[in-house]
Parts: C-alpha cells; sequence; structure tokens
C-alpha cells in the first residue's frame, strides 16, 4: 500500500513538471496568405496571439475569415517569435472545422518540411458549389467578386497534429487549406506549437471564483442602463414607460419601491444615467451637435439626494458612429472614459479617454489601446472609486459567450497603460449577454444580465473590491 501511495505521488509529481515544462508559442507575425476581408475586423491578423473567439466559438471578427470561403487552395504562412523544437501545432477553427489538408514547418532558413497531410477518403465527398454567378455584380465593379457562403455557423474546433517525431529549431509553419470540402464560412482564431504531446488548449484568463462570496441575486428586471452611488445606498434604472425612458431610483434596502428621477431628455427614445463615481455622475441621450463639441452627455452632481446640471460634456473634435454611448468618469472629473465607435476604432466599439481642460471642455479622444480594444465590442465602462480598477462588456477575449464583464487594472498616470483584462468568471458570466456592471463601496458587485424577459440586474458579493486573491 505505501509502495503504491509513493508510486503515484512520484506520477502526478512527474506530470505536473510536465506541465509547468510545456513550452507553447502562438503565431506572433503573419509571412504570407492566400486572401482576407481586409480591414480591421476578421483581417489576417486576427490570427496572431492566443485564441479570442475560443472556447466560446462564435463567429467572431477577432478571427480571420478569407475571402473565399468556397473556394479551393488557400495558404498561410506564420511565425513565431523564436525558434523551438515542436511535438504539436494546434490550429483554433471557429466555424465549420475541417478544412486543414497539409502542415509544414521551417526553421530560420526558411525550407519548409512538411510534417502532416490530410489523406482523402473515397467516402468523404467534397462541397461543391452551386450558387449563381452574377456577372452585372462583377462587371459593374472596379473590385474582385466576394461570394457569398451558405449561413452554415458553427462546427468549430480544434485541429491538433501530434508528430511522431519532434521537429527541433522551428520558427515558421505554413498550413494549406481546402476550404471547398465543407459548407459556410470559415474562420481561423490562433495558430499554436508546442514541445510536448499534452492538448494545446484556448484558457479563459479569468479572476479566481474565491473572490465571489454569493450567488446573483436578481435585484430589478426589465431594465436598461443602470448605476449607484458609491456607498451602495442608492440604485438608478432607466425603464420604458409608455414609449419613453425614464430614470428610476430605489434604495437598496428597499428595493420594491420606486421613484422617478427629476432627469429627463429631450430626445425620449434615450435617457439614462451612468459614472457614479464619487458625487459625479453622467446623464446620456440628449440630441447633440458634434460640429460644437457636444456629444449628448450632461455632468451632473449628487447632493442630498437630488441632481444638480453642471453643463455639457464637450468634447474636441468628437466622433461617433453609433446613436449611444458609453461613459464614465474619475472622481475628481478630470478624466473620462467612453465607448464609442470613431474612425480610430480596432474594430467596433472602443474604449475612449478624454482629459478636462483648464475651460472646463475635454480634449479629443484618446483610444485605449490594444491591450483594452478588440476588434469586436467593448461597452459599458465603469471606473471603480479608487480610480484605477476598470469594469467593462467585451465580446472581444476568451469567455463564456456573448458579452462578458472584464477587469483592468491602470498601470499609470497617463490613463493608457492597463493590465491585460480578466474575465469576472462563470459566476458572474455566462453564455447570455453580460452588458455592464458596477462596484460600491460595499464590495456589492452589479451586473446587468440578458434574460428571456428583457435585462435585469444582480448583485454578488465580493471578498474584495480590487479583485486580488489575497
Amino acid at each position: 500500500m505505501i509502495k503504491v501511495m509513493k508510486l503515484g505521488t512520484f506520477f502526478w509529481i512527474l506530470l505536473a513538471m510536465q506541465l509547468q515544462a510545456q513550452q507553447v508559442q502562438w503565431a506572433s507575425k503573419v509571412v504570407s496568405y492566400s486572401s482576407d476581408l481586409g480591414g480591421k475586423q476578421f483581417g489576417i491578423k486576427q490570427i496572431l496571439g492566443k485564441p479570442n473567439a475560443f472556447p466560446q466559438c462564435e463567429s467572431s471578427p477577432t478571427a480571420w475569415m478569407p475571402k473565399s470561403a468556397l473556394s479551393g487552395a488557400q495558404v498561410l504562412e506564420v511565425a513565431f517569435e523564436k525558434e523551438q523544437t515542436v511535438q504539436q501545432i494546434a490550429i483554433f477553427e471557429n466555424l465549420n472545422s475541417g478544412c486543414v489538408k497539409v502542415i509544414s514547418v521551417a526553421g530560420s532558413d526558411n525550407k519548409y518540411k512538411e510534417v502532416w497531410r490530410w489523406t482523402t477518403d473515397w467516402r468523404n465527398q467534397p462541397f461543391k458549389r452551386n450558387l449563381k454567378t452574377d456577372r452585372s455584380y462583377y462587371f459593374n465593379r472596379k473590385r474582385r467578386k466576394v461570394e457569398p457562403a451558405p449561413p452554415v455557423d458553427g462546427f468549430p474546433g480544434i485541429h491538433r497534429v501530434l508528430l511522431v517525431e519532434p521537429v527541433a529549431n522551428v520558427k515558421s509553419v505554413r498550413i494549406k487549406f481546402d476550404f471547398s470540402i465543407l459548407p459556410g464560412q470559415k474562420q481561423i482564431d490562433a495558430i499554436g506549437i508546442s514541445d510536448s504531446n499534452i492538448p494545446i488548449e484556448a484558457e479563459i484568463n479569468s479572476i479566481s471564483n474565491n473572490l465571489i462570496e454569493s450567488a446573483p441575486e436578481l435585484l430589478v428586471n426589465n431594465c436598461y442602463s443602470f448605476t449607484c452611488t458609491e456607498d451602495g445606498n442608492q440604485l438608478f434604472f432607466t425603464r420604458d414607460l409608455e414609449g419613453k425612458q425614464v430614470v428610476y431610483s430605489s434604495n437598496f434596502t428597499k428595493l420594491s419601491e420606486v421613484s422617478q428621477v427629476n432627469v429627463c431628455s429631450a430626445n425620449l427614445s434615450y435617457n439614462y444615467l451612468q459614472g457614479g463615481n464619487g458625487n459625479l455622475f453622467l446623464h446620456g441621450g440628449a440630441t447633440y451637435s458634434a460640429s460644437q463639441g457636444e456629444t449628448g452627455w450632461n455632468l451632473l452632481e449628487y447632493k442630498n439626494g437630488n441632481f444638480q446640471n453642471l453643463g455639457k460634456l464637450r468634447i474636441a473634435a468628437y466622433s461617433n458612429y453609433g446613436e449611444t454611448a458609453d461613459a464614465t468618469i474619475t472622481s475628481d472629473g478630470k478624466i473620462v472614459i467612453l465607448a464609442v465607435e470613431s474612425d480610430l476604432t480596432q474594430g467596433g466599439s472602443d474604449l475612449y479617454l478624454a482629459r478636462r481642460k483648464d475651460d472646463g471642455t475635454y480634449t479629443y479622444l484618446e483610444n485605449l489601446g490594444k491591450q483594452l480594444n478588440t476588434a469586436a465590442d467593448e461597452l459599458a465602462p465603469f471606473l471603480c472609486a479608487d480610480n484605477k480598477t476598470l469594469l467593462f462588456a467585451s465580446n472581444g477575449f476568451s469567455g463564456y459567450g456573448g458579452m462578458d464583464i472584464f477587469v483592468s487594472k491602470r498601470l499609470d498616470d497617463t490613463f493608457l497603460n492597463w493590465s491585460e483584462p480578466k474575465n469576472l468568471g462563470n459566476l458572474v458570466n455566462s453564455d447570455a449577454n453580460e452588458v455592464g456592471a458596477a462596484i460600491t463601496a460595499k464590495n456589492q458587485l452589479l451586473v446587468n444580465k440578458q434574460t428571456e424577459d428583457g435585462s435585469a440586474i444582480f448583485r454578488l458579493k465580493l471578498k474584495n473590491s480590487d479583485f486580488e486573491d489575497k
């Protein structure tokens, strides 16, 4: 019995050492490719780095989508940061997997060696295109025709190749696809290599579940955007009332009692409060003139249970492609962080900041960069009371499906350098959409979740508000 225990202990120690010793690299450079859709969304550079669309496996602009989704050969060549021994190659196919035909590897000399080839099975017939070609579409345009793919979504998969003999000093990988094998659009999320036969997986970078001390508790149903006072006593949320949006207030101790808040927008379609840092709030939804630096936001101060309008939030050269925006503000009002889509976007809606000037207006928008922004959408920023912890919603990082809530920490006083975002985990996020969050001084985490009946606010108890597992 003692010998068995010793052998078992030795096995687990050996396995742990093997896991720690595994060297995994993700593609860091595109060397060559056959086609892509161009632009930042679905572009070829979306395959670089670790997976973003896995493991949720939904169609995502953070994955590469070839222009010729139904054609035969497509070739992709990627390089890695440094040479290493390779025993495993993993290709993360986000839509309609199973189209990899040939894999070759090369060192710094760029001399490729074939290491794997798909063997044709006479029982598997390639998908045949039967779409009619619209010749007028082609001849009336000065660009190549993009043939639409049949509406077949899903069927994700990780194509892992385990080499019989490891190959030393691998610097780049060349992959040949045959996208005529399967119908539907194709997306490639990431390409990884390893010196081990332990399967390469897509991992969600999340906080520890130990930081969540309670299950989600339903607070308010049928509501939209929300915020709260820093002390955690008062909750503000928006509901529809007879065709217009109305802001309501409720005390956390008497959530069944709600009252209308005396803030209104000339635009009946949008009327909501955000921010909630210190005494400062942002009232959104007003119509605005971008040529005059207007944003549709008003700055409010909350004192003695009432809101005082401090005037319009004006940002130089403000630009927003959408009808609405999300925003948060530092407790001193010097920095505003917004979620909008503009000319500087990384893809969809991005997080930007604007700095207050001496005259009370704000500088032009500055993109918060690729650490926080993806080719997908980043929404609903909420800056916590420490002015360092930022919560936001995104569907551009590995998650549990739809929009998830993430947290990032400010690293310096520029407000442009942030830590790698962490998912708030499966006790907070789900396969539905989590589209907003806030934290109170009582370590209460409030989350806006989309439900079958619309949208609702849930409350969870946090171990601490800095999201560190101490």
